[in-house]
């Protein structure tokens, strides 16, 4: 058919317009068993060079065999700038099985809609174009799909038992995903209904869509405005003035040896019981150069079993990390049930080091306050316990510390001449500080400014703060 080729010659264009201009792009197909995804998909990348998509297909999970949110795989499989991801099926599959099953209680499904709302503005806000296609065939001729499936040897093993299930209760089914169509059916990642009985139109259809939306959008651009954004739903306490706030009195070797062994004790034994409990657990370290977060984290993490447990050093993002959302790193790096997840720095390097130094602009740091509080609140909806702690200290302090560093041999790479330079910018980090307390400083992820004057004292604080918090939560209080 012409009118095929010509669509395929243009779908080949655009995906060449797509690696020029830089923009990430996914495309989902989402659908019933059967409904002809797996046909739709490999049509499409017919058309398509290669070393450009990356097709990711899942499979439903049981809630007893997820170690991660349901967002978080995902999330991780989102395209490099300038390259596709196309997902046979998606985010939306898991929760439509749990619903169907009743493995969620509505309250939780609901939560999930929201945050795949959430999710999907994000990474279209960072400039990511969505298309979302639900191919739709009715019930009877899923069964005949199937049928044909299981009268051949070499094909019956494609259909499972949750396919089985789905045609069992397709009513079911069907009314979940109307719902959830509707309810996440947005301008910036919006659902196109195909009825695929007839493949070969789907494809044509699916091809039409691609390069009728893509090649707009790609002209569209980014968001540039430079508005501070704080999440809609996200309830803030007022810490302007927190970081001013804490002090704490020194600590004598005595006491600190007796509490430190105590405390090191109990966490041992609560990290066992977080396991058991597959709780996962954040725990995030920010402060000033030579605050003390190295040895805050050696004695947090040197308390745990380190096979439940790992401390990831943020650096400056590598090369591949710069061709995605900045929070794609992190999301890599979540622990999955049970474990504890330490960062040496954390994503809020987005509004301090970035927004200082100007490796961000105006619009993505102003963004991104609003972004991490939705990211902070969606994994403590899923179960997260997130420590946030910044640790403070004088000018006079940093000052004697970087000293102390360059005249003792054993302490010269601690420093470096970065650390100097941040030093004669203290006046603009303390007005990031204090915005990003300001802003993130949240009910279900609060801020703990920790004062390291006295490193010993501040030492047993991060670990009481810890200890306390884990107790409550297994206690269900």
């Amino acid at each position: 058919m012409k009118e095929y080729r010509e669509l395929k010659s243009k779908l080949n264009r655009i995906q060449i317009e797509v690696m020029k201009s830089d923009i990430p792009v996914i495309i989902i197909f989402e659908g019933y068993s059967s409904s002809g995804k797996g046909t739709v998909i490999s049509k499409t990348i017919g058309a398509m060079d290669p070393r450009a998509y990356h097709v990711i297909s899942s499979e439903h999970s049981e809630p007893s065999e997820r170690r991660y949110t349901i967002l978080q795989d995902f999330f991780q499989n989102t395209p490099e700038y300038g390259r596709m991801s196309i997902f046979e099926s998606s985010w939306y599959s898991d929760l439509a099985f749990d619903k169907v099953k009743n493995d969620r209680p509505d309250s939780e499904i609901n939560d999930q809609l929201k945050f795949i709302n959430i999710f999907e503005r994000t990474l279209n806000d960072d400039g990511c174009i969505i298309i979302k296609f639900f191919l739709d065939i009715d019930k009877n001729e899923q069964k005949k799909r199937f049928d044909k499936l299981l009268s051949k040897k070499n094909t019956k093993f494609r259909v499972s038992q949750n396919d089985r299930f789905q045609n069992k209760h397709f009513s079911k089914f069907k009314e979940a995903y109307e719902d959830f169509i509707e309810r996440t059916n947005s301008s910036v990642a919006p659902w196109h209904i195909i009825n695929s009985k007839d493949k070969d139109d789907a494809v044509f259809q699916v091809f039409s869509i691609l390069t009728e939306k893509i090649g707009s959008l790609i002209c569209g651009g980014r968001n540039t405005e430079a508005k501070i954004y704080t999440g809609k739903d996200i309830i803030l306490e007022p810490a302007k003035k927190l970081r001013e706030s804490v002090f704490l009195e020194s600590m004598d070797t005595y006491e600190y040896s007796e509490k430190l062994k105590s405390l090191k004790n109990k966490l041992k034994k609560l990290h066992g019981e977080l396991y058991l409990k597959k709780i996962p657990v954040i725990v995030g370290f920010e402060g000033w150069d030579a605050a003390g977060k190295g040895g805050a984290i050696h004695r947090f993490g040197g308390a745990l079993d380190p096979r439940g447990s790992e401390v990831i050093p943020i650096a400056a993002p590598s090369e591949l990390e710069k061709k995605h959302h900045y929070l794609w790193r992190f999301w890599r790096s979540l622990p999955k049930t049970g474990h504890i997840a330490i960062f040496d720095r954390t994503w809020y390097g987005k509004v301090l080091v970035e927004r200082v130094e100007g490796f961000s602009s105006d619009t993505e740091w102003m963004r991104a306050y609003g972004e991490i509080n939705e990211f902070e609140d969606y994994l403590v909806s899923g179960g997260h316990l997130i420590f946030k702690f910044f640790l403070n200290i004088d000018k006079d302090e940093q000052l004697r510390r970087f000293n102390l560093r360059q005249s003792v041999q054993e302490k010269h790479w601690k420093i470096t001449d970065e650390d100097w330079r941040n030093r004669e910018k203290w006046e603009l980090y303390e007005t990031a500080i204090d915005d990003m307390l300001t802003y993130t400083n949240t009910l279900n992820a609060p801020w703990h400014v920790i004062s390291s004057n006295d490193k010993r004292a501040s030492r047993i604080e991060i670990l009481e703060i810890i200890c306390r918090a884990i107790e409550r939560r297994l206690s269900g209080s």
